[in-house]
């Protein structure tokens, strides 16, 4: 920052007029009178400046203007949302201060010139009032949002905080979950136990993800507290009267929708009531979606919605369009199935409706009119289902409990969230229209209000605002000042609602009408950019601004330089693996040619598109910045750090250890460490235990010996100091002992250890307990520093939310026809919309709808209308945020802009090419309109140059073990028995077996069973195509369920508790099989648990008092592989040691004999399998057999059959079936 030459305090002649009123209007700019008004102190006002508008310069002036004419600097407040943009702002205002004497240049312009003319005005108000703002720039109140929610907390009386910790977490989920998992076990009510019962019910016994959706509406409980709570009945006249409100607000969205389709079908109006004659004749015919229908004479207005669904399912297909021609169930009977004048009634009806028809598909090329009346064959009835109302009444009340729950939490771990604070400061300013004495008391010292990036502002924020602005009034000495631009909005994700920016532009905030203004000159990007922009955007955004769905028009800008090279510029083919080799080689050209000063900004859409990018350019030498881009987690460093910090703190994490003793703190080799920690036998001992066991120790190398007498001491003396001295302080200085400094080779790499520690103290500081969890958390939102070097800083890699105010020379669009990850389903959808009174004031309106159970069968026998549109709402507000991300991209570049277009061609495009089409829900989806033509051209000449296609491989068709896992919560839960049932116990009740089973072992649809792929497979298992198949899904649910039993403590009801379970066995096959074949797997599945329920050895050998007892053994062997080593796996399903000191090896195999055997086939089959499955038993053997010297008993048992096969040593068979136990 640059001094004046002259004391900030000199006296400075200023003309008696408002200084505002003094300065120049450049009517060299389009916008010049809009940039004038805006720095009228006197008016209060909202400014749309889109990108590269000048809006902090604007802000800037308009601070220095409110300077010239308050009494105190405290009197005017700017908020803005990060603390860069607070900083920045103030750096803006302080420069322009003290550079007010500062001679201009003599090409200064009119906004240098109106600038230090404002500044010297303030500067004037300052020597007057005495202020020392030179000295206290601190009185300058330039904040956050949350920390104005802070401050507001911090003045209101003690007492009125009500137990609020003025300890803000930083990471808060945790404290949510336990909240959550509060209510779930809250058993003090019936209501609340219904409650839990039908959240269950509808994620289909997912206790975990009951828990997520819980969790996640408490993360946005601002959003929906005050809304969504008043809705919640509390006897049955408030009930009737929540429903009758929620219904007519359900009523008026669909009118308003209704209404809106009626509009974009007038058009159509004349083909679709021509239809309608017909659609008469066909319900006579017994179209089966017109049965019941009262048909009117004509289409319009007033016509019943079930006549539009009707319609909508005759006329349509599934996809949207128009059909071609219709059969029987469509009302249009064949003529050849009739003789004589019928059959030609019958032809020429149907030539008459398929002629209609084509005739409406021509004049509907754009399919508009089509898809105005799928969406009004879609529109939910005006009310709720019986059903559906209990579920929203039963979630709403766990809402609340669980909103309750989490302010005890709050107060027993003395922290509070934003969120808590934030609702704070609301409730200390009361209500607008009755603020408390308080809000009066802020109100004198507060006179001017500038909120900066407005659109970016919540639901809760906005709420805040009015009640910090209630009363004022034009002319009162009060201002507000809004400024920012709603085509850039992209932070739904953090709850910003565009939707506020455009109430405040055409109805102002509370009763304080604002004076809209609009910036329109771009000083950021060149001619040919701006221009390009233009006219794309004006055809992407929409035409109106609609506050429902968060549509935004389009507002055109005027360049003001032309530069060098400028140009936008489609890159890429239709084979996208190669574009990250183009990207590189334009990255390279770039950086030889590149104007001085100048930077390259690659944008990404997530980090995973752009992580292969990095990687790529690594691999080229060629040096950039990576903007947040590596998680902090992923660094070498830090996992070193992760790894000593859990094995100070956690003796028995073995898993900790092993990582810190392979890492370079430590660094015992693969070798060393197998020998001290390698034996089964001691697994159950404390690593900490082997590290100081003389004899484990002389059995490494001479090197891993030494490594162990420099580290040992170390790790002791930091664990010996637990309690005296901070967790913190002891692994820094066991790590820097350990030479943890020597394996940083980057500064960046420095840095991180630097972030690492204060995360470290913050934990601490917080209270938080220090576990794997709990680190792995916080990690979550940490990134890796970047390269810093100046030659990094050339290339910048981020995401396009982090480039949101930067600017660079070039910027470079990768991977356009990508899509991103789809939202979860909240645990309430609401639709919150306005509507106007009669005398013109809006008010808000909400539509509510609970949690839609996931899996075909639930959702086949549910209304899910209303749910649909709500999700439509959604959709269409996705994608209007959407084309603000693209805007937000591709405004960043000042002269050059690559996007990149590759689109991979799916086989129904090579075949037809005139069906190329993008992802939906990519950016190329929105070009795609605009460049169809061309990318079709070009797509014609790729398939006559490119090589045969047939040549290349089939795809090979899998699902990863996480997806089966991912949709193991997808199939329906039929039904939820009552509460004194078994299954509520289990599932509420958090020390129940089932429960802690899945939470502490979440078994997998790939669990570590022994695939029965040696024998030939069924039709049916060779019919379940890519998925698991019914042997192997079999094999693996049966597995799992026999290894859960021998964790239980009452055995003797396991075959109670497999009633229980068969829901879940159902919920488990859904999600691994095609739904034709899970009834066959679930009767195997039970059918062989229940053989092992009634087989006396197999009862015996699940007992959990037997020595050495273990199911799911996993055994590694170390096999040496040239210089190298490998490690087998090998999994053993059950094995023991009875009291005689005799091993039992036991492998479960659930194979599925022919039907109809003959004894003497039964037991030829047996036989077989015994032979096929011998050598496997016998190698399990083998491996024990090292471990120890036992005799050993091998046993196969055969679940179908409910045979136990032993093969002693001889090889000799002793089959039994159900048999005493000797």
């Amino acid at each position: 920052m640059t001094q004046s030459s002259l004391p900030f305090d000199a006296p400075i002649s200023m003309p008696s007029q408002p200084v505002w009123q003094t300065l120049v209007v450049d009517d060299a700019i389009e916008d010049g009178q809009a940039r004038f008004e805006a720095v009228d102190p006197t008016r209060s006002l909202i400014v749309q400046a889109p990108a590269g508008s000048g809006k902090t310069a604007l802000l800037t002036q308009r601070f220095l203007s409110l300077l010239s004419v308050v009494d105190k600097p405290e009197n005017i407040v700017a908020m803005t949302f990060t603390k860069k943009a607070a900083a920045e702002m103030r750096e803006r205002i302080l420069q322009a201060l003290h550079s007010a004497e500062a001679p201009l240049p003599y090409e200064a312009g009119v906004f240098e010139r109106n600038t230090q003319q404002l500044a010297q005005a303030a500067r004037q108000r300052d020597r007057e009032q005495g202020w020392q703002l030179a000295q206290n720039p601190g009185r300058l109140r330039i904040r956050t949002i949350d920390s104005l929610n802070s401050y507001l907390v911090q003045q209101m009386p003690y007492l009125s905080r009500h137990g609020l910790a003025s300890q803000i977490t930083t990471q808060p989920m945790p404290l949510y979950r336990q909240a959550a998992n509060a209510a779930l076990s809250d058993g003090n009510d019936e209501q609340a136990q219904s409650a839990v019962i039908t959240l269950l019910k509808l994620v289909n016994g997912s206790y975990a993800r009951a828990q997520d959706l819980l969790a996640q509406m408490l993360a946005k409980r601002d959003q929906w507290m005050d809304a969504l709570l008043p809705f919640l009945a509390g006897g049955p006249e408030a009930d009737q009267a929540a429903r009758q409100t929620l219904e007519t607000a359900i009523q008026d969205l669909v009118d308003q929708d209704i209404r809106q389709a009626l509009r974009q079908l007038t058009p159509w109006l004349r083909h679709l009531n021509d239809l309608l004659a017909m659609a008469e004749v066909a319900q006579a015919n017994g179209a089966k979606v017109l049965q019941g229908l009262d048909l009117p004479a004509r289409l319009d207005e007033k016509t019943p919605l079930p006549v539009w669904t009707g319609l909508s399912q005759w006329l349509l297909k599934a996809d949207g369009d128009w059909l071609k021609t219709m059969n029987e169930a469509k009302g249009v009977l064949s003529p050849s199935k009739a003789k004589g004048d019928d059959k030609a009634q019958r032809k020429q009806f149907k030539d008459q409706l398929t002629e209609s028809l084509e005739e409406l598909r021509e004049a509907d090329s754009d399919r508009t009119a089509a898809q105005a009346l799928q969406s009004l064959g879609r529109l939910p009835a005006p009310y709720y289902q019986d059903d559906d109302w209990q579920a929203l009444q039963h979630l709403l009340h766990l809402l609340r409990l669980a909103a309750a729950h989490l302010k005890l939490v709050l107060q027993q771990e003395g922290q509070s969230d934003y969120i808590e604070i934030s609702q704070a400061a609301s409730r200390a300013l009361g209500e607008p229209d009755a603020p408390t004495e308080f809000a009066e008391q802020l109100d004198y010292r507060l006179q001017h209000l500038l909120i900066d990036e407005f659109q970016d502002t919540s639901v809760s924020q906005f709420a805040l605002l009015e009640k910090l602005i209630a009363g004022w009034a034009p002319g009162d000495g009060h201002s507000l000042f809004l400024v920012g631009d709603p085509m850039q909005s992209i932070y739904r994700f953090r709850e910003a609602e565009v939707a506020n920016f455009l109430q405040a532009w055409h109805h102002g905030v509370g009763s304080l009408a604002l004076t809209p203004l609009s910036l329109t000159v771009n000083f950021r990007s060149s001619q040919r950019v701006v221009d390009w922009v233009n006219g794309v955007f004006a055809q992407i955004m929409p035409d109106d601004d609609d506050m429902t769905t968060g549509a935004v028009a389009y507002a055109s800008a005027n360049a003001r330089k032309t530069l060098a090279g400028e140009g936008v510029y489609y890159r890429g083919d239709f084979t996208p693996e190669t574009d990250i080799e183009t990207l590189v080689a334009e990255v390279a050209r770039w950086k030889a040619t590149r104007p001085a000063g100048a930077e390259l900004g690659i944008l990404g859409r997530s980090r995973s598109h752009l992580k292969p990018i990095a990687q790529a350019l690594k691999e080229a030498g060629i040096a950039f910045r990576a903007i947040e881009l590596e998680a902090l987690s992923e660094r070498q460093e830090i996992q070193d750090l992760q790894a000593l910090t859990l094995a100070l703190v956690h003796r028995e994490d073995r898993a900790a250890w092993l990582a810190l003793l392979r890492s370079p703190l430590v660094g015992l080799s693969l070798f060393d460490l197998h020998a001290l920690l390698g034996d089964p036998a001691r697994f159950h001992e404390p690593v900490w235990a082997s590290l100081n066991d003389p004899a484990r120790r002389e059995s490494l190398s001479e090197t891993g010996q030494k490594v162990l007498a420099q580290a040992v001491p170390i790790l002791a003396k930091a664990m010996r100091l637990s309690g005296a001295v901070a967790l913190s302080e002891r692994v820094k200085q066991a790590w820097l002992e350990l030479g943890g400094a020597r394996t940083l080779l980057s500064e960046a790499a420095r840095d991180n250890v630097r972030v690492w520690q204060r995360m470290l103290v913050d934990l601490e500081t917080e209270g938080t307990d220090i576990t794997g969890e709990t680190l792995a958390q916080s990690l979550e939102t940490l990134y890796a520093r970047p390269d810093t070097s100046n030659e990094a800083e050339q290339v910048q890699l981020m995401t396009i939310h982090k480039s949101k105010g930067l600017e660079f020379d070039t910027v470079i669009l990768p991977s356009l026809g990508k899509i991103g990850r789809a939202d979860d389903e909240p645990l309430i959808q609401w639709l919150p919309f306005k509507q106007e009174d009669a005398q013109g004031k809006t008010f808000s309106r909400w539509v509510l709808a609970p949690l839609l159970q996931k899996g075909q069968s639930a959702r086949a026998k549910a209304d899910t209308r209303l749910g649909e549109l709500i999700k439509t709402y959604e959709k269409r507000k996705q994608r209007h945020e959407l084309a603000r991300l693209l805007y937000v991209a591709i405004t960043r570049a000042k002269r050059c802009l690559h996007l990149f277009v590759s689109l991979k061609p799916s086989d129904k495009a090579l075949e037809a090419p005139e069906s190329l089409a993008p992802a939906q829900g990519s950016f190329l989806a929105l070009l795609w309109p605009l460049i169809q033509g061309e990318r079709l051209d070009a797509f014609q000449h790729w398939l006559t140059q490119s090589p045969d296609l047939e040549t290349a491989p089939p795809e090979q068709s899998c699902v990863p073990a996480k997806v089966l896992r991912r949709r193991a919560d997808v199939a329906p839960f039929e039904s939820a028995p009552a509460p004194n049932q078994s299954f509520y116990q289990a599932w509420l009740t958090q020390q129940s077996g089932w429960q802690r089973y899945q939470q502490q072992h979440q078994p997998s649809a790939t669990a570590s069973a022994t695939p029965d792929t040696s024998l030939p497979v069924s039709r049916a298992e060779q019919a379940a195509g890519p998925g698991v198949g019914v042997g192997k899904a079999v094999g693996n649910l049966v597995h799992e369920v026999l290894q859960y039993w021998t964790l239980s403590e009452t055995p003797d009801q396991d075959a109670v508790r497999l009633r229980s379970l068969e829901p879940w066995l159902q919920q488990r096959l859904q999600s691994v099989l095609p739904s034709a074949f899970v009834s066959e797997a679930l009767q195997r599945v039970t059918h062989c648990l229940q053989q092992a329920l009634t087989h006396d050895r197999v009862r015996w050998a699940l007992q959990t008092d037997h020595s050495e007892a273990k199911s799911e053994w996993a055994l590694s062997e170390v096999v040496p592989w040239s210089d190298q080593i490998q490690v087998l796996q090998t999994v053993v399903d059950r094995t023991l040691v009875d009291d005689s000191g005799r091993r039992w090896i036991i492998d479960y195999k659930t194979n599925q004999p022919p039907a109809s055997l003959t004894d003497t086939e039964r037991a030829a089959w047996i036989e077989s399998l015994t032979q096929t499955y011998a050598p496997q038993l016998a190698r399990y053997g083998e491996l024990i057999a090292r471990l120890e010297s036992r005799p050993q008993t091998q046993v196969l048992y055969l679940c179908a059959l409910n045979q136990w096969v032993e093969v002693n040593a001889e090889s000799d068979l002793d089959v039994s079936g159900r048999g005493e136990m000797d």
